[in-house]
């Protein structure tokens, strides 16, 4: 994933705003929730290494692959609340110049409804844990958040039964990484 490149003494302190453009009449605006999540094995391909671009076309075989490049998709609602800090480091420029930048911990809460007895023994299976390479967007959106790469991200899966009478059976989906960033953002070959 490409990370922003941070000024490293006083002379490259700069407002990264300013290159920002901002529309006073019609804002550009993104959905502020996740209805898309998908999953990789890790080490899968980038996006853009079959045929060499992020197309339509190689989104949908990676869809529909059935080996190590298959890139499943899952329907529901999740959210990615602020994150929690988790450590420092200050960096140290060659006039002296110290910044302070701050690690993060992301925890991004997936919560699917669709039901079938192949989902829930899904859901049981992937109670082995582990790592996944994912990326996730939100329905109407142009844009698809984990770049090519996808983010590796610890998986804990578990069934939510609410109790009440109107209430659907959920399999809930907690994805958890730690970067110094958030997840890269690039045009979604599905938005196309």
């Amino acid at each position: 994933m490409a990370n922003p490149t941070c000024p490293t003494d006083c002379a490259d302190n700069y407002i990264p705003w300013a290159a920002a453009e901002f529309v006073d009449c019609n804002p550009e605006t993104e959905p502020g929730w996740i209805t898309k999540l998908n999953l990789g094995k890790p080490g899968v391909a980038l996006l853009g290494d079959v045929d060499g671009d992020p197309t339509l076309a190689n989104w949908n075989t990676r869809r529909g692959a059935e080996d190590d490049t298959q890139i499943v998709e899952l329907y529901g609602i999740g959210n990615l609340p602020e994150p929690e800090e988790i450590g420092t480091v200050q960096i140290m420029g060659s006039n002296g110049y110290i910044r302070t930048r701050t690690k993060k911990r992301y925890t991004l809460t997936f919560d699917v409804q669709q039901m079938s007895k192949a989902m829930y023994e899904a859901m049981r299976e992937q109670q082995c844990g582990g790592v996944h390479q994912m990326w996730y967007s939100a329905a109407g959106s142009k844009y698809l958040f984990g770049g090519l790469s996808g983010v590796y991200a610890t998986i804990k899966v578990n069934p939510i039964w609410a109790g009440g009478e109107a209430d659907l059976l959920t399999i809930r989906i907690v994805l958890t990484w730690d970067d110094y960033f958030a997840p890269e953002c690039v045009e979604h070959p599905l938005a196309a």
